[in-house]
């Protein structure tokens, strides 16, 4: 059995979701779980526990990415790595999993939150268009998302700090807490 979460594997908006994880995941490696079989789907498990300062939060995303020695651990150098992803990690689609997704950033203003939202939101949207005449850097329209799991009995509360960021970007996000 694998993830009911279709729109993983769609290109439409929004890119970021909130979700309460599937009962079955647990039972599975995320990379199998989230995948779907005539895609090529790469999923990325990032711990929020491991990010509840901007600066362990890049730590975490630098080495779950693999991202190079020069990374600039910033929203900006963030947001270049993500949008270029094929140059190391090829895929035809991609998904970012959020374990723990309560912890992420407490330790931080809320602005922290936001821009992570808006970092990941942008990404989305980039992934969301085609790429022609750019040579060896063209590509279709490719799948990207993020999705966090919602810790159990924590659903209310986490998807409150996360609507605050989020309406501090004008981020549209998806939630669906509920047992799909």
């Amino acid at each position: 059995m694998r993830t009911k979460f279709e729109f993983l594997f769609s290109i439409e908006s929004p890119h970021i979701s909130f979700v309460k994880a599937e009962a079955e995941s647990e039972k599975w490696i995320p990379s199998y779980y989230y995948s779907k079989d005539n895609i090529d789907t790469r999923v990325i498990r990032l711990r929020g526990t491991k990010m509840r300062t901007v600066a362990a939060l890049m730590n975490e995303f630098g080495a779950a990415f693999q991202f190079f020695d020069g990374f600039g651990e910033n929203w900006l150098a963030l947001s270049d790595c993500l949008t270029c992803l094929d140059e190391w990690m090829p895929a035809e689609g991609y998904v970012i999993l959020f374990t723990e997704a309560d912890s992420i950033l407490e330790n931080e203003e809320t602005k922290h939150l936001a821009a992570l939202l808006k970092t990941l939101d942008e990404a989305g949207h980039w992934w969301s268009k085609p790429v022609f005449n750019n040579d060896r850097f063209n590509r279709p329209a490719r799948p990207f998302h993020s999705l966090f799991l919602l810790p159990k009995g924590l659903e209310d509360l986490s998807i409150r700090k996360f609507n605050t960021a989020a309406k501090t970007g004008s981020i549209k996000i998806r939630s669906c807490p509920k047992e799909l």
